[in-house]
C-alpha cells in the first residue's frame, strides 16, 4: 500500500529509504525510523534543520536541535544547503530573530573556540 502524501517534498523522503526491522516489519511503504526521518533531505538536498529554519519554524528548529542524539554538534556543523549556505546563514537571511538566536546559542555552546571561528569564517 501507497500512502504518500500529495505535498511537493513526498517524493523526496525516499531518498532517505533504509531497510530497517521496523520498516521491514510494517505495513507502511518506506522507513519511518527515527533515525532515517531525521536525516531526510528535501529536492533541493536540505536537510530538516534547514527545512525547519526556511520555513520559519523556530519551536520546531528549537525541538530538533535538542535530539542531540540524531543531530550531533558535526552535523550541525557541516549543515549546508546546496548553494553552501549554513544554517547561521539561513536563519540571518531568514530575518527572524528567533531562528538566529537559536542557532546562534547552539553552535555558542561548542567548547572548541577555534571550530566556532571556523564555522563562521564559512562564506556561502
Amino acid at each position: 500500500m501507497d500512502i504518500r502524501s500529495l505535498s511537493d517534498h513526498s517524493g523526496s523522503s525516499f531518498r532517505s529509504r533504509a531497510n530497517t526491522i521496523d520498516s521491514a516489519t510494517s505495513a507502511i511503504e518506506g522507513d519511518t525510523s527515527i533515525e532515517t526521518l531525521t536525516q531526510t533531505q528535501d529536492m533541493a538536498g536540505d536537510s530538516i534543520l534547514m527545512m525547519a529554519v526556511e520555513s520559519r519554524q523556530p519551536a520546531v528548529l528549537q525541538y530538533l536541535l535538542g535530539l542531540e542524539a540524531y543531530f550531533p554538534t558535526k552535523f550541525i556543523l557541516e549543515d549546508a544547503n546546496s548553494d553552501g549556505t549554513t544554517l547561521f546563514s539561513a536563519a540571518v537571511q531568514s530575518t527572524s530573530r528567533d531562528l538566529i538566536e537559536i542557532v546562534l546559542h547552539h553552535i555558542l555552546q561548542i567548547r572548541d573556540g577555534q571550530i566556532v571561528r571556523d564555522y563562521f569564517r564559512k562564506s556561502d
